[in-house]
């Protein structure tokens, strides 16, 4: 076990990659948030997540999505979060209870060259207790490949950031960087979000931080996500409350109404 935990140190891919074949323990500890996981969601893997400690006190954490040419939708929710040892417990899957998030339902290359766009979205945010989004950061982006060539005729995207205003939560910093060319298009929004208002924070001021966000969107139809975030670790008493989820979804659309999926989805 030792070992095991040794590794997951050293090597977060490995570790993850590890545990999402086995049974993953629960995490123990007297700082450890739990959350039972949603009714009606489908599990395809569960993980264990070995974050990093920064200088700063931060957990730092990375992860990875993808869906395939024929996937609309896949999640990953935090069930248990450790902020003294920057472990965390995730599952992903898809949820049985709502529709996916895309117009046309799942795309296939028939469905893309016939709709002629492809719309995407990539989204992380941090919940409270009773579920409620304290903050989140959402890449979009929409794009009609032509042949091998992702960029093709046609590429738009859009970052959407969010905070709970009810809750003190303001933004320090935000930004975007779209890319496009024939390998792939991409769009990678950041954000720093920060509140004043947690009387449980007995030594500074909360922050959630997204050093990146990415959606990226290929030639097939395949689309993934990427993202670095970090919280608080053992310096604030109020990050034990936080669960962090994503979710990356895709579908097709008709390039007149793109611009209305980007808006909407």
């Amino acid at each position: 076990m030792s070992f095991a935990r040794f590794t997951c140190a050293a090597a977060f891919a490995a570790c993850a990659a590890a545990a999402g074949a086995q049974h993953v323990p629960s995490l123990q500890g007297e700082r450890v948030v739990r959350i039972p996981a949603p009714a009606g969601f489908q599990v395809t893997q569960k993980l264990l997540r070995q974050g990093m400690l920064t200088p700063g006190g931060y957990c730092q954490f990375n992860s990875e999505m993808r869906l395939g040419p024929d996937e609309a939708a896949l999640e990953e929710i935090e069930l248990e979060y450790d902020p003294a040892t920057c472990r965390s417990i995730v599952i992903q899957g898809r949820s049985t209870t709502q529709a996916p998030a895309s117009k046309a339902g799942q795309p296939t290359s028939s469905a893309v060259s016939a709709a002629g766009a492809l719309s995407a979205s990539y989204k992380t945010w941090f919940a409270d207790p009773i579920n409620l989004t304290l903050n989140s950061v959402e890449s979009r982006i929409a794009w009609a490949p032509v042949g091998d060539c992702a960029s093709g005729t046609f590429f738009n995207s859009q970052p959407v950031f969010y905070r709970l205003e009810q809750t003190g939560w303001y933004t320090v910093s935000s930004g975007s960087k779209p890319s496009s060319d024939c390998g792939s298009v991409a769009l990678d929004a950041s954000a720093m979000y920060q509140s004043d208002s947690f009387p449980t924070c007995v030594f500074a001021s909360p922050q959630a931080i997204y050093d990146y966000n990415i959606v990226t969107g290929y030639a097939d139809g395949s689309s993934t996500g990427k993202s670095q975030t970090r919280r608080a670790g053992q310096a604030l008493l109020c990050t034990n409350l936080w669960t962090e989820r994503k979710r990356l979804t895709k579908g097709s659309t008709s390039l007149s109404e793109v611009s209305s999926v980007i808006s909407s989805q």
